[in-house]
């Protein structure tokens, strides 16, 4: 909604706009604050309605979380106030009409999805603090291996009143989605809550650093060909093994042995992993110097992903949890009744008839997840990835 309709609405519901931010926000005091907020006041705004000219304009805030598009303020506010507002609800309306569809697998409508809320990073000062700040939340961070520096170049955030360890989430073109939080209290349920209404399936973590023009892939395979010492890894269809008949294979010494690395198409490479930490780990190692690192928050590869993905064109080193929500994610479920996986819906054959070139890596016996791997690990099991594509299905039973 443009800006002259919005604050027309917004006098309309009694919403007095104290500022407008660059990147088109209207901050206000929260209209819901005298049923929504603790002390049923907003004393520091923290709610804005975003202007929008292609799309339905959207409002969130951060005090009490109500978020979604403004057709849904007016229903929440008729809702709790008792008032009819059916003439502000059909302005609101008309106003939409006038605008056209972005069917941008992120910024607007992915498949007829409803548009995407990008947040305003200001209104979160003084609420999320950087965990630098934090004595508990940089010991939780040290705990897991990641430096304070690592965090910084992250974003990395503290919720004091939850103690989580806040990571921000963006789309591939920078805008701000929400964020996902990793408790630092083992007992306190749930281990990962996302905020602000964070898509989690429409959203790659890290997208936004990605060097969606990069050519270093001359780099990458100096790296990766630098380490040379063995190592015994296992391979394959056996339990949690991400490629083939389980056996104990010696890594090689210099050369990949069958090449891969020049297989690849030009660019630079991306590995996809699950969760925060793994994410957070493959930074803190320096992993980012050669390849883009993503993390699909969570055991699955969603259709919105994927479009993200297309986009990239990379070649993806798949280094998901080597357990059994991994092997589901990369090569689909398998039925209970029947016994039989569901090919179609794992991320390799989805991924390999998109045309995406996909590297299934072997992993080191004993480890089971990416934040367990050390740095020379990783590089060698990116080095000697033997199972590419089609050959790492085949490898795990897949007949077509």
């Amino acid at each position: 909604m443009r800006e002259p309709q919005l604050r027309e609405v917004a006098a309309a519901l009694g919403i007095k706009i104290t500022e407008k931010t660059r990147t088109g926000w209207l901050h206000a005091p929260c209209p819901l604050a005298a049923w929504t907020h603790p002390n049923g006041m907003d004393r520091h705004p923290s709610f804005g309605m975003k202007v929008d000219g292609e799309r339905a304009s959207s409002f969130h805030c951060y005090t009490c979380k109500s978020h979604g598009r403004v057709g849904h303020l007016v229903h929440l506010l008729g809702q709790h106030s008792g008032q009819d507002l059916a003439e502000v609800a059909a302005m609101v309306d008309a106003h939409e009409l006038e605008l056209k569809p972005d069917f941008s697998p992120w910024g607007g409508r992915s498949g007829g999805a409803a548009p995407l809320t990008i947040l305003e990073p200001a209104i979160f000062d003084g609420i999320y603090i950087p965990i630098r700040r934090s004595e508990r939340g940089t010991s939780y961070l040290q705990s897991r291996g990641i430096n304070g520096g690592c965090a910084e170049r992250l974003g990395i955030l503290w919720d004091g009143d939850e103690e989580r360890v806040l990571f921000p989430v963006y789309t591939p073109d920078g805008g701000l989605l929400g964020f996902t939080g990793r408790a630092v209290d083992p007992g306190r349920q749930p281990k990962v809550r996302d905020y602000s209404g964070l898509p989690k399936r429409r959203a790659i973590l890290g997208a936004e650093r990605w060097q969606w023009d990069a050519t270093r892939r001359g780099e990458f395979e100096a790296r990766a060909r630098g380490e040379h010492h063995p190592q015994r890894v296992k391979r394959g269809g056996g339990p949690h093994a991400h490629g083939g008949g389980g056996e104990e294979v010696a890594g090689s010494h210099g050369e990949p042995r069958h090449a891969v690395l020049e297989e690849h198409k030009e660019g630079r490479p991306l590995a996809l992993v699950e969760g925060l930490f793994a994410y957070a780990w493959f930074h803190e190692i320096g992993l980012e110097s050669y390849a883009d690192v993503g993390a699909l928050l969570g055991s699955w590869l969603h259709e919105e992903q994927l479009a993200i993905l297309l986009r990239r064109r990379a070649s993806i080193y798949w280094f998901v949890d080597n357990d059994p929500a991994g092997d589901d994610c990369l090569w689909g479920r398998v039925d209970k009744m029947t016994g039989k996986r569901s090919w179609k819906e794992g991320a390799i054959l989805r991924c390999v008839e998109a045309g995406l070139p996909c590297y299934v890596p072997g992993w080191p016996v004993g480890k089971d997840d990416p934040d367990q791997l050390t740095k020379g690990e990783v590089w060698r099991m990116i080095r000697d990835t033997e199972f590419t594509g089609m050959r790492a299905l085949e490898r795990a039973g897949y007949k077509p």
